[in-house]
């Protein structure tokens, strides 16, 4: 029987198969821990931009704030979940219809992302602060992280080495979603005028939840990546 090449889409099949029960259970709560995670910053995030709606020259921030959460947050986390095989939801489809969610996720995740952070560089606000600058690396990151994309889905195209583009374009990935989080979480500590609408507790409560869903989020594509270069 020929063997199934590290980091396809038909490896993850072999990997459910071989996974055993306690550790496929962990992983199966640990994904659902994480989307509850994911969906307690989304909510924190739309609420905080609902209070900034009230200000008409905060219209903008809000904006930003919507866009990238969608973008990064809910689209492209949910990419990377969706080659997961410890997702529910991404089981009803098959090994090649997951392939095409994923980059369908990514796409329009990523070009959410990169609109929200355009839309706070053309106003030219908040650029020199922790949270702007993690932003501008976050948004050259997805850039790079489409192109990536194209260039791995062409890859056995154009005789490129399959693993090699694999395994950058997760590593690439990963730094993505690790910027975006972290811009997120330095946001409350570079917006001083606006912690008195969080509080500090929700401001403390807010970052851990980033902090602990971003390790949860890139454990799976670091655990993949590891395999690859195993040749798992």
């Amino acid at each position: 029987m020929a063997s199934v090449p590290p980091g396809t889409i038909r490896s993850y099949n072999v990997q459910m198969q071989n996974e055993s029960p306690f550790a496929f259970t962990v992983l199966n709560l640990t994904n659902t821990i994480t989307n509850l995670l994911l969906g307690a910053v989304a909510i924190m995030a739309f609420i905080y931009a609902n209070l900034l709606m009230s200000s008409p020259k905060s219209f903008v921030v809000s904006q930003h704030i919507y866009l990238c959460v969608f973008g990064y947050i809910i689209l492209m986390v949910q990419g990377i979940h969706s080659m997961n095989i410890n997702t529910g939801w991404a089981r009803a489809f098959s090994c090649n219809n997951k392939r095409t969610v994923h980059y369908a996720l990514q796409v329009i995740g990523s070009i959410l992302g990169i609109a929200g952070c355009l839309r706070m560089v053309l106003t030219r606000r908040r650029g020199g602060t922790l949270h702007g600058i993690f932003g501008l690396v976050a948004m050259a990151l997805t850039m790079l992280s489409l192109i990536g994309g194209v260039v791995n889905l062409c890859s056995s195209k154009i005789n490129l080495k399959k693993n090699f583009i694999t395994v950058a374009h997760a590593t690439l990935g990963c730094f993505t979603i690790a910027f975006a989080f972290l811009a997120m979480a330095l946001y409350p500590k570079t917006e001083n005028k606006h912690l008195k609408q969080l509080g500090n507790t929700n401001e403390m409560m807010f970052i851990g939840l980033i902090v602990v869903s971003m390790i949860l989020v890139l454990m799976q594509p670091i655990m993949n990546i590891r395999r690859v270069l195993r040749g798992v």
